[in-house]
């Protein structure tokens, strides 16, 4: 897809990590049905002590009357249909577009006139409105015309006939979440010292989009308590929705859990003012932070607790940070698909006290530098992108996102057989794109990653080899073998890295095989998961 296309390239930019600024605030996570309140470690919280004055009406009101809104609203919001060919996504609502209508035939006429006239008029300026003879004063004036053109019509399509951006206020109260499965939770917890060199963060609350199935088998016998997705750049829980109640139901899993990334789908888009801490809940570690809480709620009884994770692309890191945070006595089998992971492979240990006075030197002078002098710096070059730049590319992604065909177009590149999209498989990217501040959310994330906020001390190989070192661990990697975007021969280092620590295989199909190849894939890892079980 052209987002992990993009993505790829923002993996190899990485840059050193920065000191972070801690953020005071008691970890809590908050959650009911549909909106929910829960805490990290001390239950439900009370309503009155939820939200703080800052907070949107929407996390102010909505998440304490959420079932008294959807009732009183039953007889006044459109219907959402299912799709016939996957019933747990539903249709656009009639009324939202997520692409640019084109311009009447009159419109475009008038606009195409009015660009003649102004370019003739501009070249000529001190003369008659006549062509120039000039061969290249002709040029400037089609150039003219062709420019005024294209920024009149945007200019009518963006007044006229926009695409449709909403608030989540708005999205709740008319009940247009894009799943049945869908549910929608504040969420406030903290960074696992374990990520940040033993320095614990604390996030603020995050309105949180996900996908919970649950198991209707009436039993107690679950071979796992809960089985949790990771979605990759560009893409939200739902590309994991055709594959979810089959994978809980053919690993006799009691629940699926599939989240949006903060800055992805339909999860809040929180305030990223420019300064490094504004980005950690956009951060792997963060977005990990918000997975185990939804994970953690479900480990209940005294019997010994099973997980399985999944995570696509650059979803890997916020997987493999999720096995390392949860408790060393559940079991994690984890499964990587595609997996794009950042950093140099571990070094041994004579190589690493080998490493140059240079390098020792360069560090060192980063850390000394004074604090003020780079908040002060770091906050100017902020205010100076999000006056200057951050309009601009907000606008550019907007208008990209919304020209007819640019999910289908893009998507065409990750599958492994083009042929092989379907219209639901398009209208799964497409959902999230009428969310407010949807383009904000993918800027902060790319620069949460640009600046390694919360980036793991040695890089994310040296990460996977972490998890790996946990006890009742077992890691699982999966890859299409037309993958376009993730190549095969990175994936395959990484196996003869660690050998038979990991279990590497390949399928059929693109850089999304679970959505491509739905069955093929739930074969492979059920297949895989019940013969190491066996």
């Amino acid at each position: 897809m052209v987002f992990e296309t993009v993505a790829s390239f923002l993996c190899r930019i990485q840059t050193a990590q920065g000191n972070l600024m801690k953020m005071k605030s008691s970890t809590r996570m908050m959650m009911e049905p549909n909106i929910h309140h829960w805490t990290g470690s001390d239950g439900i919280q009370p309503k009155e002590n939820v939200s703080s004055k800052k907070r949107s009406e929407l996390f102010s009101s909505a998440e304490s009357s959420i079932s008294d809104v959807y009732e009183q609203s039953q007889g006044d919001v459109e219907s959402l249909k299912p799709r016939e060919d996957e019933k747990n996504l539903f249709e656009l609502p009639p009324s939202l577009r997520v692409e640019y209508r084109p311009l009447p035939l009159l419109l475009n006429a008038i606009s195409a006139v009015f660009s003649i006239l102004l370019a003739i008029r501009l070249n000529t300026i001190n003369g008659p409105i006549r062509l120039n003879r000039k061969p290249i004063a002709n040029i400037k004036i089609l150039l003219a015309t062709f420019v005024s053109f294209m920024l009149s019509t945007m200019i009518l399509q963006d007044v006229l006939y926009p695409t449709s951006r909403i608030s989540m206020e708005t999205i709740l109260r008319n009940k247009w979440l894009p799943s049945p499965l869908s549910k929608y939770s504040v969420i406030k917890t903290k960074i696992s010292p374990k990520l940040v060199e033993d320095e614990t963060m604390d996030m603020p609350p995050v309105g949180m989009h996900y996908l919970e199935f649950e198991s209707d088998k009436k039993t107690n016998d679950f071979e796992f308590d809960a089985i949790h997705f990771n979605h990759g750049f560009g893409a939200s829980s739902l590309s994991w929705l055709p594959a979810i109640p089959t994978l809980v139901d053919r690993l006799n899993s009691r629940v699926g859990i599939a989240h949006d990334a903060a800055g992805f789908g339909l999860t809040e888009k929180v305030k990223a003012s420019g300064r490094r801490g504004g980005l950690i809940p956009y951060s792997s570690s963060g977005n990990s932070a918000f997975g185990n809480v939804l994970v953690n709620r479900k480990l209940t009884g005294e019997s010994k607790k099973k997980i399985c994770l999944f995570g696509h692309s650059m979803g890997c890191a916020s997987t493999l940070k999720m096995a390392m945070t949860l408790p060393s006595d559940v079991e994690k089998t984890v499964v990587l698909v595609a997996p794009a992971l950042v950093g140099d492979f571990p070094q041994d240990a004579d190589d690493k006290e080998s490493e140059s006075k240079v390098s020792k030197a360069v560090r060192d002078l980063k850390q000394r530098q004074p604090g003020r002098i780079s908040l002060t710096f770091g906050a100017t070059i902020a205010a100076i992108r999000r006056v200057i730049f951050d309009p601009f590319i907000i606008y550019g992604l907007r208008r990209a996102v919304g020209r007819r065909g640019f999910w289908s177009n893009g998507l065409k590149l990750a599958w492994g057989d083009p042929l092989k999209l379907s219209d639901s498989d398009v209208l799964r990217f497409q959902w999230p794109a009428i969310g407010k501040g949807w383009e904000s959310g993918i800027l902060a994330f790319t620069r949460s990653r640009i600046a390694a906020i919360c980036s793991y001390e040695g890089g994310e190989i040296k990460l996977l080899k972490d998890v790996l070192d946990c006890k009742n661990t077992k890691v699982i990697i999966i890859q299409g073998l037309n993958d376009p975007i993730v190549p095969l021969s990175m994936t395959r280092k990484i196996y003869e890295h660690f050998g038979d620590r990991i279990v590497y295989l390949t399928m059929k199909g693109g850089h999304d095989p679970f959505e491509e190849e739905v069955d093929d894939f739930v074969n492979l890892v059920v297949n895989e998961i019940k013969k190491s079980r066996s």
